[in-house]
C-alpha cells in the first residue's frame, strides 16, 4: 500500500521491548505460485529499459515479469536467489564481482543467460554453435562467444535452452503514439448528465477529458475521448441489474484498452465520488511498490475513487482500507452459488489467493493497490484491483475455480465488478456505523495465514527472531508474537521480490 506523502504513512513501526524500530514485513510464500520472474542485471536504468523492451518484444506477452537487478541487490543475494526463473547478465562485469552470488544461484539450479561473452574460470564449459554452455549441478549458464544480433539470436536461445515461450510476431505492429484513447461512459441517465455537465461536451454523446497523466511512452499527452454507452463491449444491463450500491460504481468509465486504469483515475481531481475506471486490457498495469501487474484480456481490472472525511471511522482507520477491498473481492466470489466453500482467501497484505488443498500451494489470482491523499480534512482514496477472472495465464483464473466448484455458468466481468462494489459498500457502511470488529472477524475468516503461522523477524539490529502470526489489528497492521517478549506490530512497506523471502526485515534507509 502506498500513501501519498501528505499522509506520512509510507513506513511502519514495530515496537520491540518498548523501543521503536523501522522494519519491513515480508510474508513467507515459498509455496506461492506467481508469474515467473526474469531478472535483468544491468548497470543502470537506461540499460535495463533497453533490454526489457528487447525481451518484451520477443517473449510471449502476459507470461513473465521482468525486473531490474542492480549490483547491490545482486551481491546481497537476500531475495532474488530463490525467486528467479532466469537471470540475464545484460552488462559486462568482472568475473570476481559475480562469482559468489552466481555460484550459489547456479548450485541451486538457477538458469542464467549472459548477453555478452563471459568466461567464468570456476566453471567448465562446452562449445555449442556460437555459444558456451556452463553447467553447475542443476544450474546452467549460456554465454555467446561473440556479440550477437540479439533480436535474431534470442528467440531460439530462450526456447531451446530455457524453455521460455516467445511470440511468433506482433500482428498489431508497434503502438501508434498519436492514437486517441477511446472510452465509454457507463452510467444511468442522471449520472450521465451530471458527468457531462461537470466536464463539458463536444456533442450530446461525446466529450474529451482533460487528463493530467500521460498515456504515451514518449511522454506526449494523448486525448481521452469518452462516448456514452454505445458500441461498447461492456454489458451495462448485466452490470446495473447486479449493482445495488448507492454510490460506488454508479458512474463508470470503460476502456477496451488503456495504459492504466489507475492513471486515468489520478488524471483529474474533479471525478465524482464512487467513479470507477474499468479496462479489458492494460498495457502499463502496475502493482504495489513498482511490482509488475500483468493485465491480459480476461483479467477483471478496475480503479475506484472514494472520498470521505479524515475524522470519520474509515478516515481514522485509513491503513485498514486495502484489507477491506481485498475482503470485498473474496466475498464477491464466495457468495456465488456453490462457491461458499471455495478455498479463496487473502494473503496479507493485499493478495487474493487460492489454496490448492491437494498440495498446499498458494496461487495468486488477484491483487490490490491503494493510493491515498489528504486535502484539509478530506481523504481521497484511489483503489486499484486486478483479478484473473477468465484468463488462464499467468497463473489461474476465478472462473476455472468456480467451474471446479460445480457452477456451470461463468462469471461475467460486469457481474463480478458489481458484486465487488456491493460488498465493499456494505463493509464501509459497517465500519462507518462503528462495527469494525465485525469486519475484522470477517477478514480473519477469509485470510490464508491462520493464527500460529511462523515467520522470521529480522530486527533493525539485525537480530533474527522466530514469531507466530496472531492476526491484524484495527489498522491492518500485522500482529506477531515472538517466543519471548512482547508482541510486535508491523505494517507493509515497499518491496519487490522481498515478499517471497519469508522474513520480517529492517527497512532500508535511503
Amino acid at each position: 500500500m502506498y500513501f501519498h506523502p501528505s499522509v506520512c504513512f509510507k513506513f511502519f513501526v514495530a515496537k520491540i521491548a518498548g523501543a521503536v524500530k523501522f522494519v519491513k514485513m515480508l510474508i513467507s510464500s515459498a509455496n506461492c505460485l506467481r508469474p515467473p520472474n526474469i531478472l535483468i542485471c544491468a548497470k543502470d536504468k537506461e540499460a535495463f529499459q533497453h533490454y526489457r523492451a528487447l525481451f518484451e518484444s520477443i517473449l510471449e506477452p502476459d507470461c513473465y515479469a521482468l525486473y531490474q537487478l542492480d549490483v547491490i541487490s545482486f551481491r546481497s543475494k537476500k531475495a532474488w536467489l530463490g525467486n528467479t526463473s532466469l537471470l540475464v547478465l545484460a552488462s559486462e562485469w568482472p568475473n570476481d564481482d559475480l562469482r559468489i552470488p552466481l555460484e550459489e544461484y547456479l548450485a541451486k539450479g538457477g538458469q542464467c543467460l549472459s548477453l555478452h561473452p563471459f568466461y567464468p574460470k570456476w566453471l567448465t564449459g562446452s562449445q555449442l554453435q556460437g555459444f558456451v554452455k556452463y553447467a553447475s549441478d542443476q544450474g546452467m549458464l549460456i554465454s555467446p562467444v561473440e556479440k550477437l544480433d540479439f533480436a535474431e539470436a534470442l528467440p531460439p536461445i530462450l526456447e531451446q535452452y530455457f524453455r521460455l515461450k516467445s511470440r511468433v510476431s506482433n500482428p498489431e505492429g508497434p503502438p501508434n503514439e498519436s492514437q486517441q484513447i477511446v472510452g465509454h461512459l457507463i452510467a444511468e441517465p442522471y449520472h450521465q448528465e451530471a458527468f457531462f455537465r461537470n466536464f463539458g461536451r463536444q456533442s450530446a454523446d461525446m466529450m474529451t477529458l482533460e487528463i493530467k497523466k500521460s498515456f504515451s511512452v514518449n511522454s506526449q499527452q494523448q486525448p481521452v475521448i469518452v462516448h456514452r454507452n454505445i458500441s461498447s463491449r461492456f454489458n451495462h444491463r448485466d452490470y446495473f441489474d447486479t449493482l445495488k450500491t448507492k454510490i460506488l460504481g454508479r458512474t463508470c468509465l470503460y476502456f477496451d484498452v488503456v495504459g492504466s486504469t489507475h492513471s486515468v483515475l489520478e488524471g483529474s481531481d474533479s471525478f465524482p465520488d464512487g467513479l470507477v475506471v474499468v479496462a479489458r486490457r492494460q498495457n502499463q498495469g502496475r502493482g504495489r511498490s513498482g511490482n509488475v501487474w500483468m493485465s491480459p484480456e480476461g483479467c477483471a481490472m478496475f480503479s475506484l475513487r472514494m472520498q470521505f472525511s479524515l475524522q470519520s471511522e474509515l478516515g481514522r482507520h485509513l491503513s485498514i482500507f486495502q484489507h477491506i477491498v481485498a475482503l470485498a473481492t473474496v466475498l464477491a466470489a464466495k457468495k456465488l452459488p456453490r462457491c461458499q466453500d471455495l478455498p479463496l482467501g487473502i494473503k496479507w497484505p493485499n493478495d487474493i489467493c487460492y489454496r490448492d488443498e491437494s498440495d498446499g500451494k498458494i496461487i495468486k489470482v488477484g491483487g490490490i493497490l491503494v493510493t491515498t491523499s489528504i486535502m484539509g480534512s478530506q481523504v481521497t482514496a484511489m483503489i486499484g484491483c486486478g483479478v484473473n477472472l477468465s484468463n488462464q495465464r499467468p497463473t489461474l483464473c476465478l472462473n476455472e475455480l468456480i467451474r471446479q466448484a460445480g457452477e456451470t455458468r461463468p462469471l461475467s466481468l460486469e457481474h463480478f465488478l458489481a458484486a465487488v462494489f456491493n460488498q465493499l459498500e456494505e463493509l464501509v457502511t459497517l465500519i462507518s456505523s462503528g462495527r469494525l470488529d465485525q469486519v475484522l472477524a470477517f477478514y480473519h475468516q477469509h485470510w490464508l495465514h491462520g493464527n500460529g503461522t511462523e515467520v522470521t523477524v529480522r530486527t533493525a539490529n539485525d537480530e533474527i527472531v522466530r514469531a507466530q502470526i496472531m492476526g491484524i489489528d484495527e489498522f491492518g497492521f500485522l500482529r506477531v508474537q515472538p517466543s519471548e517478549g512482547p508482541s510486535i506490530t508491523v505494517h507493509p512497506d515497499g518491496n519487490s521480490f522481498d515478499m517471497l523471502s519469508g522474513l520480517i526485515a529492517p527497512k532500508t534507509q535511503r
